[in-house]
């Protein structure tokens, strides 16, 4: 619109300049200067004159905006397309948390298709001794885009209940498919102290999770999702946490995916 506001303005401007100028010339008394074969013919040949010249500007004018028009109508045609095509491919995920020990059960093989569970060692704790706490944790995420998405790494930071930063690494899911319309699994053990100095009240053990996950879709555009979770021993319960413990806080949700320079190391 801008393009066509710029043209109008110029051809206006330019018959009002033709129109100025001959009234101008008339009053001037321009047949003193160059006499012509009749009164008025020099109006006539001027006119006919700017009347080219301004008739080739309106003609390079309408030919310039029918081409800009096509660019931007093409560019808006290719960017919806774009659009269609990324979305065909994007995937997208939902999630929730399990805390059930029986989701981790592999008695009868039941796992036997699965990943190893890998073990997550809180504060240098170890899974055999006896002041472990031990926390099952299973982030369930769900495709529901259209595209299969191949899961680089997930990178989990622990903090206390307050909120203040532990420790960080990378858990054991590396390319891991995700296909559209289905759902994994993503189970782990936490191992925490059962005594811990960390906790003003030893009796209570509370962790916050951050995880994320780096991910690609089918044509290797890589993105990161932000989840928030949480593993807890319940307040004032004597329960091992495996076996009865509560978290202190569902999934508290899950930040929207950004996009990330794809890096086949998974590394963000």
């Amino acid at each position: 619109m801008a393009g066509v506001r710029t043209w109008l303005n110029w051809i206006l401007g330019g018959l009002l300049a033709v129109i100025l100028s001959l009234i101008l010339l008339d009053l001037l008394g321009i047949r003193r200067f160059a006499p012509l074969t009749s009164d008025y013919d020099w109006l006539a040949f001027i006119g006919a004159v700017l009347g080219g010249i301004l008739g080739g500007l309106v003609t390079f004018g309408g030919v310039y905006l029918t081409l800009q028009h096509a660019r931007e109508s093409e560019a808006q045609r290719q960017a919806a397309e774009d659009l269609r095509n990324r979305l065909s491919i994007l995937p997208l995920f939902e999630y929730s948390v399990s805390y059930d020990p029986k989701d981790f059960d592999n008695s009868a093989g039941q796992l036997a298709e699965e990943p190893g569970i890998p073990i997550y060692s809180i504060d240098g704790a170890t899974w055999d001794s006896a002041d472990a706490m031990r926390f099952a944790h299973d982030l369930i995420v769900r495709n529901v885009g259209l595209g299969h998405a191949l899961l680089r790494t997930v990178t989990v930071e622990v903090r206390d209940n307050r909120g203040d930063a532990i420790q960080s690494e990378r858990m054991g899911f590396t390319n891991f498919l995700i296909k559209s319309a289905s759902a994994r699994h993503l189970r782990t053990y936490f191992v925490g102290p059962r005594n811990n100095p960390r906790f003003e009240d030893p009796r209570q053990h509370g962790y916050q999770l951050r995880l994320t996950l780096h991910y690609d879709d089918l044509l290797d555009n890589g993105y990161l999702q932000v989840v928030h979770s949480s593993i807890a021993k319940g307040l004032y319960a004597d329960e091992d946490p495996m076996t009865g413990g509560q978290p202190f806080s569902s999934l508290s949700h899950a930040e929207p995916p950004a996009r990330r320079d794809t890096d086949r190391k998974g590394s963000a």
